[in-house]
């Protein structure tokens, strides 16, 4: 788990697909389930104490897990929301994770045979086609962007290095 922070209102949260790979996107319930622990993680190991209305959008990626974007939103309600929170949960599940890279030359060879490589605007962007090992993606974040939204143009748009 990897915490970003914009302000106090704004954070990204970076999951692994060991921490997601047990939840069902498509039960609110469950969804509901899974962020209030989450929000109690957060708070019982960060000190990161979160209350009142968040939007939350959830961008889903099966090989990478999920990036979610927690905004919070000030109601000019009295104190309603002093000790509870609330949610408005949004799935993306239309857009496709990719890493930019400085070099995919750099990347080892058995990596390069999973992946996808597009050239767009003087940057080299992998997607991940096959399942990767944990070493394997963790050498490719270590030398990657993760870019987790818009990515259509990209791949439209891009030249295909390698497939």
């Amino acid at each position: 788990m990897k915490i970003h922070f914009f302000d106090k209102e704004n954070m990204m949260i970076y999951l692994n697909k060991h921490y997601t790979k047990t939840i069902d996107l498509d039960s609110q319930d469950e969804l509901e389930d899974y962020f209030k622990q989450l929000f109690l993680r957060l708070h019982q190991y960060y000190d990161i104490s979160l209350h009142g209305y968040y939007n939350i959008i959830l961008y889903c990626d099966r090989y990478y897990g999920m990036v979610i974007h927690l905004s919070k939103e000030e109601i000019d309600y009295y104190n309603y929301f002093d000790k509870e929170i609330d949610m408005r949960i949004v799935i993306d599940k239309t857009n496709q994770f990719l890493y930019q890279i400085d070099d995919y030359f750099a990347l080892p060879t058995e990596l390069q045979k999973k992946v996808t490589i597009y050239y767009y605007r003087d940057h080299f962007y992998v997607k991940v086609k096959r399942e990767l090992t944990d070493i394997e993606f963790a050498i490719l974040l270590e030398q990657a962007i993760l870019h987790y939204q818009q990515n259509d143009s990209i791949i439209k748009n891009g030249m295909v290095i390698k497939e």
